[in-house]
């Protein structure tokens, strides 16, 4: 959320090459956990407090400890502005995400290879799973979805 604020009223970019470049950092975020947990075998909780540490100290000197306020009302409508009288866009948007994740888990392979990893990571690496690789990318994954709630957030405060 800081580096959208940061990039849109600091460095002057337009918000709508702003919100992907978040997405982004939070995706870099996400593979850099990955990569900690997969290659260097820390402990996920360890790996993703260390990022978590990291971004907290980045946003800091980025924005100098200060609020970013200022965004256009067309970006805070999407949290505000409630459609058929109960549905906001950011909320429609993560019950739509909601649902691809299920039709993902329920009906794709890699859905099952999650559940099994999550079961048992050695048991799905013996089973042929690579455990090491769908790890990483799924940090990564995690970091661009927690960019993208960073921006609903942004929309939302």
């Amino acid at each position: 959320m800081m580096l959208l604020g940061w990039l849109y009223q600091d460095i002057g970019w337009p918000l709508g090459l702003a919100i992907p470049a978040a997405i982004l950092g939070g995706l870099v975020c996400g593979l850099v956990s990955g990569l900690l947990i997969a290659r260097a075998r820390l402990p996920a909780f360890i790996a993703t407090l260390t990022m978590m540490s990291v971004a907290r100290g980045l946003a800091n000197i980025l924005t100098d400890g200060r609020q970013i306020v200022g965004f256009p009302d067309w970006f805070t409508s999407l949290a505000t502005v409630r459609h058929f009288g109960f549905l906001s866009v950011t909320v429609g948007l993560f019950l739509l995400m909601l649902l691809v994740a299920w039709v993902f888990l329920r009906f794709r392979a890699g859905g099952r290879n999650l559940y099994a990893m999550g079961g048992s990571a050695e048991v799905a690496r013996l089973s042929g799973i690579k455990v090491r690789t769908i790890t990483i990318w799924i940090y990564a994954l995690r970091g661009a979805l927690a960019g993208l709630a960073a921006v609903a957030m942004a929309a939302r405060l």
